[in-house]
């Protein structure tokens, strides 16, 4: 998969984002945490790289700011449903977003919730297992991005 990446000259921005989701994937499915240090380290590369690469600063402020606004509202959601939604899944979905761009982040999050709702929904259905059980959700957003990053 690495070459296919680097054969096709991907950016460095969907690389670390994929090799990112990967590991917080496994550590989702193992522990149901994941690491908010890597994530910040991630996202600060994100917003480095978006300040370097800026064409117009007021259109990248602005791309910055409404993605502190909806990381924001996302924490919030996850105030108020007490964690059903893990506050690491709005950092993730920060990093998302500063790596690649907000209505990006929001189109993954949008499958990756549909995904996950259609998952949970036949889980209970044919598995029997009881409503209050977990899943994890940086998978889904994982398998979204990569198919966002090979399918367009």
């Amino acid at each position: 998969m690495i070459e296919y990446i680097i054969s096709q000259g991907m950016s460095s921005t969907i690389m670390m984002s994929i090799i990112t989701l990967v590991i917080l994937s496994l550590m989702d499915i193992k522990t149901k945490k994941i690491a908010i240090p890597m994530i910040g380290i991630v996202s600060v590369y994100g917003l480095i790289n978006q300040l370097l690469s800026a064409q117009s600063i007021k259109h990248t402020i602005c791309n910055i700011l409404i993605t502190i606004v909806l990381t924001a509202l996302f924490l919030v959601i996850t105030y108020v449903t007490k964690e059903q939604l893990g506050m690491g899944d709005g950092f993730v979905f920060l990093m998302l977003a500063l790596l690649n761009s907000w209505y990006m982040a929001i189109s993954i999050y949008l499958v990756a919730f549909m995904l996950t709702g259609f998952v949970g929904l036949f889980i209970i259905a044919f598995c029997h297992k009881a409503r209050k059980m977990t899943i994890p959700f940086i998978p889904f957003v994982t398998m979204t991005y990569l198919v966002f990053v090979f399918v367009r």
